[in-house]
């Protein structure tokens, strides 16, 4: 599968000598005119998505905020999806982005997991792979809940490194013991020990 086109390639900026406010200026005008372009041709409206949009840098905040705001009273020619964590909403109430945050038409904040919703994770999660149920001891689950703080992604991430700990053991069952023996004391997890 072909590489899409970074932004600069595809509308034929490559060669020319800008600067970088010169490249930003010419940039939203041919986004501006695209999107136009791209409604009028397909009576589609785009969506675009930044995933992990905490690390978008401010003069890509602004951009976006200029696209939103560009003509947009009387038409919508685009729509973003930024999602990422409490420190993409924290940067978002900064007062520098007050302007960003009065077009954000909707904002949903996800929760992390309950320890029975993170039970219910590891245990399917197993099922999924065709491991054995008791990979994980009830205790172990709970500490791996705990030091996460029922963020699904770093429950992935302890309970990754935990088998392959295991593995290199050759430990059939991985226990609350073993966590904090042989995982939890990893440079990755040793600060959540001080937490606790």
């Amino acid at each position: 599968m072909k590489n899409p086109p970074n932004l600069k390639s595809y509308f034929g900026f490559t060669k020319m000598p800008f600067t970088k406010y010169m490249w930003a200026s010419k940039m939203f005008d041919a986004l501006n005119q695209h999107l136009g372009q791209y409604q009028q041709r397909f009576n589609k409206h785009p969506v675009i998505i930044f995933d992990d949009a905490d690390a978008l840098r401010d003069e890509l905040l602004e951009l976006l905020r200029l696209l939103v705001n560009f003509d947009m009273d009387s038409e919508e020619r685009i729509s973003f999806i930024l999602s990422g964590s409490h420190k993409l909403a924290a940067r978002i109430r900064n007062p520098q982005n007050e302007s960003l945050k009065q077009r954000i038409g909707f904002s949903h904040q996800l929760t992390g997991f309950t320890l029975d919703d993170a039970l219910d994770y590891v245990r399917f999660h197993l099922q999924r792979a065709e491991a054995a149920p008791e990979l994980f001891t009830e205790d172990a689950i709970k500490t791996i809940f705990h030091f996460a703080q029922g963020l699904p992604r770093v429950i992935n991430q302890i309970a990754m490194h935990a088998q392959i700990r295991a593995a290199i053991a050759n430990i059939d069952q991985i226990d609350d013991t073993f966590l904090k023996n042989y995982v939890m004391t990893n440079s990755l997890f040793d600060s959540k020990l001080d937490e606790q």
